[in-house]
């Protein structure tokens, strides 16, 4: 059970929730969690560990073919499970706040940001239209945004994913809940908007006095923002306790394993071996065994599931060897390991893979209301630089920087305005050849699901980019089978849909689909944004062991700073269409010289801020 203050806001005991059905499937069970008010509560755990449905079994805003029971289930003294539609309408818009992962999918596209913000206190109180639109302005004033009178009367689609995260927030409190519940509040966000909504959640609760119950992947997040953490996988609470104590000696081989996941400080990436339990695979015994590292020859692990041990005051944790996580001799969490080395490194041939010069690209759009009235856009303003063979560059920057379309213009889907961007073969000649620059250089989607046709199968879909080139029938089943087993999937995932994946197997289709006509430069766009930090570690691992086997140079576009120093040889800072900054990785992290730079590097998400604090907990 976690432990918070003698009168918390939020209290479950037991909470399980499973599937109707003749073969029902236990999807939480066992879940036990308090949040108290001011305190700051992280839901944490991979994809599909149950910590949404945690979270939104409390609101009843699950799915009707499941079925929630709980010992206890109360809302500041209500009890959810027998409250009425009534009382459910008044604890969701008075009492509890809920901050949407997706605030452009929560938003309605045909009502105005205004009348959303105010909408759950116009449903409480009787409002006139002009005090509603006040409130709208000054509570989106509050969040941060600015012109908020005009910008009350604008649409959903007119605001920025930033700014609609904001809006989101306001209109969670504008009835000043008791508890706010935020989903994965800063998933996909620069990491300067990440830091902002940080600051700002921090601010408002502060103000409201509400408590929190963040569910989120991203520990940096949890380090900065929560005071106690939750780690759920397959359902269950493996560990629970104060940030600043789990984070420098987890209890679990399951949380030791996301922070050691991270990409982090520049270190190597520990990628947690298989893929996360689900409902229909989950194993007997310890949930996590299949995939921990401490498992080898212990019976006890896949035979009996652990209880959870109260070990303090503050902390739980359900291993059955706890008292081996907690032994001070065992090595605390490092900082870095020693980079991969290969022979096949070693032997990449030197030059350059891409060279960009004085490149610039222009976008001129025509008024709505006027068609002589002209808006001219610089995505891209004379950037030059190159790539070198074998190695990885990283293109960094906010949204609107002009990354993306930088991207664009390497792999031909658009022609700069001026400047020339030539891309070398292997023998280092240039290439004129449009097909032959096409099988060079290969594009990596930034969403996967959404770039993969759902209609076909994984075979279909690499089959397709391999007749496109010419291969002969049988030998393009020959080689789908071998960029499956080189992402790391087994050779029947051919026969699968994508909705059949995971998000990091339907990733790893991409990357296969990518090579499969065996390019020597790849651009990456944003390849691991969505995805969990476990998910992440195996990813970028693949991508290091690919480009170490097969010579590849990487453009990695992304706005993740940590998964760029832990990926990129060397990086391109880009604001405003303009490249600010440019050299060797480290140094760029060590010493920025662009006032840019220092503020991306500011704003970094980082779990090494709870380690140096809490260096003396033990």
């Amino acid at each position: 059970m976690s432990t918070a203050s003698a009168d918390p806001v939020l209290q479950i005991r037991d909470l399980r929730v499973r599937t109707n059905g003749p073969r029902p499937l236990n999807i939480i069970d066992g879940v036990d969690l308090d949040v108290a008010l001011d305190e700051t509560v992280a839901l944490v755990g991979e994809s599909g560990s149950g910590k949404s449905m945690a979270a939104r079994s409390v609101l009843k805003l699950l799915p009707c073919n499941l079925s929630v029971t709980a010992e206890q289930l109360t809302v500041a003294g209500i009890d959810a499970q027998r409250a009425d539609d009534a009382a459910l309408h008044r604890l969701r818009g008075d009492t509890v706040g809920m901050v949407f992962q997706d605030p452009m999918a929560n938003f309605n596209p045909v009502l105005t940001v205004g009348e959303q913000v105010v909408e759950p206190m116009r449903i409480r109180e009787r409002m006139s239209k002009r005090a509603a639109q006040r409130l709208a302005a000054e509570a989106l004033g509050h969040v941060g945004i600015t012109r908020p009178e005009e910008r009350a009367l604008e649409y959903p689609h007119q605001f920025s994913g930033g700014m609609l995260q904001r809006a989101m927030i306001a209109m969670a409190l504008i009835n000043r809940p008791r508890l706010v519940v935020a989903d994965e509040p800063t998933t996909a966000l620069d990491a300067t908007l990440q830091v902002k909504i940080v600051e700002l959640l921090r601010t408002v609760q502060a103000e409201v006095g509400a408590g929190v119950l963040l569910i989120t992947h991203d520990l940096g997040l949890v380090a900065e923002l929560a005071d106690r953490a939750v780690v759920m996988y397959g359902g269950r609470v493996l560990e629970s306790g104060p940030v600043a104590e789990l984070f420098v000696q987890p209890a679990h081989p399951y949380t030791r394993a996301l922070l050691e996941s991270r990409p982090e400080q520049g270190r190597d990436v520990q990628a947690i071996p298989g893929e996360p339990a689900t409902p229909a695979t989950r194993p007997t015994g310890c949930v996590f065994h299949p995939r921990c590292q401490l498992r080898d020859g212990r019976e006890r692990c896949e035979s009996t599931m652990p209880t959870l041990l109260t070990l303090s005051e503050t902390r739980t944790s359900a291993c059955h060897y706890v008292e081996e996580m907690l032994d001070p001799a065992r090595s605390a969490l490092s900082g870095s390991e020693a980079l991969l080395e290969t022979a096949a490194a070693k032997r990449v041939v030197e030059g350059v893979a891409v060279r960009v010069d004085h490149v610039s690209k222009e976008f001129v759009s025509t008024s709505f209301w006027s068609s002589h009235r002209k808006v001219v856009t610089k995505a891209v303003d004379d950037v030059t630089f190159e790539v070198p063979r074998g190695k990885t560059l990283g293109l960094v920057g906010e949204s609107g920087s002009g990354k993306s379309t930088l991207g664009r213009l390497m792999i031909g889907l658009l022609q700069p305005d001026c400047g020339q961007i030539t891309v070398f073969d292997e023998q280092g000649a240039p290439i004129t050849d449009r097909d032959e620059l096409r099988r060079t250089i290969q594009w990596v989607h930034q969403d996967p699901y959404g770039s993969l046709n759902p209609k076909m199968t994984v075979g279909r879909l690499i089959d397709e980019v391999l007749n496109r080139y010419g291969l002969h029938a049988g030998r393009r089943e020959e080689r789908c089978a071998e960029l499956l087993t080189q992402m790391g999937l087994p050779a029947s995932t051919a026969q699968r849909y994508p909705h059949q994946l995971s998000g990091g197997q339907r990733q790893r289709v991409s990357i296969a689909r990518a090579l499969a006509v065996e390019p020597s430069i790849l651009v990456l766009d944003e390849p691991l944004s969505a995805l969990d930090v476990s998910i992440q570690a195996q990813v970028i691992n693949l991508l290091r062991s690919l480009r170490e086997s097969l010579g590849l140079s990487y453009v990695l576009i992304s706005h993740d700073l940590n998964v760029v120093r832990a990926v990129c040889d060397r990086v391109a800072v880009m604001c405003k269409g303009e490249l600010v900054e440019f050299g060797e990785a480290e140094q760029i992290y060590q010493q920025p010289q662009h006032p840019y730079t220092q503020t991306l590097l500011a704003a970094m998400l980082s779990t090494s801020r709870v380690r140096r604090d809490t260096s003396t907990v033990h």
